[in-house]
């Protein structure tokens, strides 16, 4: 029985977000949303954090905003600002506005006519959530929710632009009425120009809960809101990995799953392929899940081994080497750049924070200096979970490849990438070989005629003498020629190998130059795989030069 259906859904989101259609296909995070929803119920502002690519916005969406579904007593609004960008000044819009098209969304075709005329200044949050609330009074008393989802893209925007934020936030849900609108509706009021029913809806205060999702790097941000908001970090919630339990559901419950809409027909894993997944998106340093690689396994799954392949039961064979999964993965996030960055952003990544698989971790103020790469082609890089951001001093920041998986999966490619141009030199070698061959057999087809033609010409036999030699000695040339073409390219490689070492010892004085608390075990990191390069060279002055480096270092470290 075929495996493939008609339908257009998958089981796994992938490398995106789950959605809140996606709320069937959501698990591992059950105990979070009832933990969440419980804070709900009595908080008013609440922080969720975690580290990029945690599931903060799946929790959001096919966690907790389902469950507030099942009550009529909720009405949710999810708002995302966006980066700022100095390009783009035109085609956005500032924090204030995407908060105030979102609250009018739902109310468009149902404003209440006499607010609206009573009220000039449209432009506050207030005034939008009064339209909300005179439709939702009709059908009976409801909270209103706002989630901010990736709350730190605030913080891009201009400072003004912030504070006005703050402002429009602070008069919404501090005072049943705005400052800046309570002379308007005093004279409103003395003229006897509103209703009664107006002025209850004017004075009722509404039931507004505010929950901000940030990253964990990202948290101290919100510091700058701590003005006119001083309990704003009050209640925060950090989102765990996943234990190993949990994202052995999310990868076999949505598998299970039955019904018409899928693009598959359900399928299993046994315990072999659970095992052999979870081992490959554990981080080995601190042994956590990692989400986001989990859900990139389990789509490859879906669509590579069940869609395609109609395998039922999936095995630790049909896995294959998951790093293969994952170089897919990586070319189709360097496709997202253009053909100039994208060469810098793979050789940032393949030459310098990968060596050997191992990862290497640089400054992100180092690497938009030295490599010319822009903060925004970072930022699609940590976004795609491609590398991952930590905060090294209060406004530094150092990256790395988000998980030890895709550095394997990248250095493969490398090293692929790396013989195929050995191969392409060997070709260029081999071809400048031939041709001195050639050179060589046209050299002897002259001089055999040469030498017929001086037979025959015996009255020129001192200079055919003259010529033979000389000709002898060509030939003697384009045999060192061929032999000194081995040995150029025996320097090419060396010299690609000083030029990689000298990359690494750059990367060990720039952190020496911090002078920060981690700079010397990352400096000697550095050394070391530099050492590790020029090993095959010891007499180069270079390899005692680095040798050296060490050797001061681990005295100083001692001596500490």
């Amino acid at each position: 029985m075929g495996i493939q259906t008609n339908a257009a859904r998958n089981r796994y989101p992938g490398g995106r977000s789950f959605h809140e259609e996606d709320r069937d296909l959501f698990f591992g995070r059950e105990a979070d949303v009832n933990r969440f929803i419980g804070l709900i119920m009595i908080k008013q502002v609440i922080v969720l954090l975690g580290k990029s690519g945690s599931g903060k916005s799946s929790l959001i969406n096919a966690g907790i905003i389902p469950q507030l579904q099942k009550s009529e007593s909720y009405k949710h609004f999810i708002i995302r600002f966006n980066n700022f960008s100095e390009k783009d000044k035109t085609n956005r819009l500032l924090p204030s506005d995407t908060v105030i098209k979102r609250l009018a969304a739902p109310v468009e075709a149902n404003i209440n006519e006499e607010l609206e005329s009573a009220i000039e200044d449209k432009r506050s949050f207030w005034y939008w959530i009064k339209q909300n609330q005179s439709m939702t009074d009709k059908l009976g008393n409801k909270k209103f929710i706002l989630f901010f989802e990736q709350f730190e893209e605030l913080f891009t925007y201009p400072a003004e632009e912030i504070q006005h934020f703050s402002d429009q936030l602070a008069q919404l849900i501090y005072s049943p009425v705005p400052s800046s609108l309570r002379k308007e509706i005093d004279k409103l009021e003395k003229d006897d120009k509103i209703s009664e029913s107006l002025q209850d809806l004017i004075y009722k205060k509404p039931d507004i809960q505010l929950v901000f999702s940030i990253r964990s790097d990202r948290l101290s941000q919100m510091n700058v809101l701590t003005d006119l908001h001083p309990l704003i970090l009050q209640h925060c919630y950090e989102l765990e990995a996943l234990s190993e339990d949990d994202a052995e559901k999310a990868i076999t419950e949505p598998a299970k799953m039955t019904g018409d809409n899928f693009k598959t027909l359900p399928f299993s894993y046994d315990k072999g392929a659970i095992r052999k997944i979870l081992k490959s998106v554990t981080d080995i340093e601190d042994q956590k899940i990692e989400t986001a690689i989990l859900q990139i396994v389990c789509r490859h799954v879906e669509e590579a081994l069940v869609k395609d392949r109609q395998d039922v039961v999936i095995t630790t064979d049909d896995l294959g080497d998951i790093t293969n999964i994952f170089q897919d993965y990586y070319k189709n996030i360097l496709d997202k750049f253009p053909i100039a960055e994208k060469e810098k952003v793979q050789n940032l990544i393949e030459e310098q924070l990968i060596s050997d698989s191992r990862r290497n971790t640089l400054m992100g103020d180092y690497i938009k200096e030295k490599f010319h790469i822009p903060q925004t082609a970072l930022d699609i890089l940590e976004e795609s979970s491609l590398l991952r951001k930590e905060r090294f001093t209060r406004n530094r920041f150092m990256y790395e490849v988000g998980h030890d998986t895709i550095a394997a999966a990248v250095n493969k490619m490398a090293v692929s990438r790396i013989e195929k141009r050995k191969e392409v030199l060997l070709e260029q070698e081999l071809v400048e070989q031939k041709e001195l061959i050639l050179k060589k057999r046209r050299s002897v087809r002259s001089l055999r005629a040469f030498l017929t033609v001086t037979v025959l010409l015996s009255l020129i036999a001192s200079w055919f003498a003259f010529s033979y030699n000389q000709a002898l000695n060509k030939i003697n040339e384009d045999n060192k020629k061929s032999e000194a073409a081995h040995a150029y390219m025996e320097s090419v490689f060396k010299n690609d190998a000083i030029a990689y070492a000298k990359r690494k010892i750059l990367h060990g004085d720039e952190f020496l130059e911090t002078r920060e608390s981690k700079a010397e075990p990352l400096a000697l990191k550095a050394y070391t795989e530099a050492l590790q390069i020029l090993v095959k060279y010891p007499h180069d002055t270079l390899y005692l030069q680095v040798r050296d480096k060490i050797n001061q270092l681990k005295k100083k470290q001692h001596q500490k």
